[in-house]
């Protein structure tokens, strides 16, 4: 093989390298767009970007002695719970994350409604296949 016919397969192999970069620095930049920043998962403000954040591991009901804020209580029996509430405060703008202890949910009963989303990838989760 002569030097021409070197410098022709090697200048063959970097076009198709570049086509290749291309392509992964597209899809590199669609998976960093889906990427949803949180004050619980990152220790960032999504709307800010401040990196102080308070974790509250108990949101009290002023309204009620003793009530911590939940998805469901049954009747009137407060030690019966459901989904006790955390929230996240950005200490720069004031931004709330909220969010429930799922491990205390049933979802066997008419108050709540499970939503699954439709993992095929061809649709969000209030779409039908």
């Amino acid at each position: 093989m002569d030097t021409a016919e070197e410098l022709t397969i090697l200048q063959n192999e970097v076009k198709s390298l570049r086509a290749e970069l291309e392509s992964l620095r597209i899809e590199l930049k669609a998976g960093r767009s889906q990427v949803k920043l949180t004050m619980r998962g990152q220790c960032r403000c999504p709307a800010c970007g401040h990196t102080t954040i308070v974790h509250s591991t108990e949101v009290w009901d002023g309204h009620i002695r003793g009530g911590k804020w939940a998805l469901r209580q049954n009747g009137r029996v407060f030690d019966d719970r459901r989904g006790l509430v955390q929230a996240y405060v950005c200490m720069g703008c004031g931004l709330i994350e909220w969010y429930a202890d799922t491990s205390t949910i049933d979802t066997n009963n008419d108050q709540f409604r499970v939503i699954e989303a439709d993992r095929s990838g061809t649709g969000g989760p209030y779409r039908g296949g």
